[in-house]
């Protein structure tokens, strides 16, 4: 019995912290799972990769930016591989997403185009099952942010912001002293009022062990 899932996630609502608990929980039961993404960066985001044909868990990120053809690729050939014929071949497939961000990319084609080579406009759609990340976890304790956050996702709100006044640099080391000076460092309730925003959690990552 196969089982398709898709998980619809707004921005901050626990993503990455989901998909790497999973992976801890089915590693912990010495089974193998394959995290995979339709993008370099966001596979980024994720522990350790294991290829094998007892292969028990795949998690795709950022499904939606994916062209059918190549999901459909990876059903057909689990299929065979797994000699069933069933969705993935029966493997456990979550995929992972936001259909408002950014969708297949199809050079020099138009909006019917790229609509068609959607995973919705997929035959292997409806065998998925649909679930939201509702709940804010990385923004739980401000609720305007991740409000506003919405609103530029769901496109309500449509307000030019001016960053004429920004300073700006690329050196990390002058980033880390504007951001967490001494007296910011010495002060905890302070510090957990700044902030650094990064691409990458790996970059997250690095910044921490620099600044802690």
């Amino acid at each position: 019995m196969s089982l398709t899932i898709f998980i619809n996630e707004h921005a901050g609502r626990g993503k990455t912290f989901l998909v790497n608990t999973i992976c801890t929980i089915v590693r912990s039961l010495k089974k193998i799972i394959l995290p995979c993404a339709t993008t370099g960066l966001a596979a980024l985001n994720y522990d350790g990769v294991h290829i094998a044909h007892s292969l028990f868990l795949i998690f795709w990120d950022e499904l939606p930016m994916a062209q059918k053809g190549n999901i459909e690729a990876v059903d057909l050939l689990l299929q065979e591989i797994c000699n069933q014929n069933i969705p993935f071949g029966g493997k456990v497939f979550i995929g992972i997403g936001d259909f408002r961000q950014v969708a297949p990319i199809v050079p020099h084609a138009e909006k019917t185009a790229i609509i068609l080579e959607s995973i919705k406009s997929s035959s292997i759609w409806k065998t998925f099952k649909i679930y939201d990340l509702q709940q804010p976890i990385h923004d739980a304790l401000d609720p305007e942010y991740y409000k506003l956050m919405d609103n530029i996702r769901d496109r309500i709100n449509r307000e030019k912001v001016s960053l004429e006044l920004l300073n700006t640099t690329h050196k990390l080391d002058e980033i880390i002293e504007f951001v967490f000076p001494k007296n910011v460092l010495n002060n905890p309730i302070v510090c957990l009022q700044q902030a650094i925003l990064c691409l990458l959690n790996i970059e997250v990552d690095s910044i921490n062990n620099i600044v802690l």
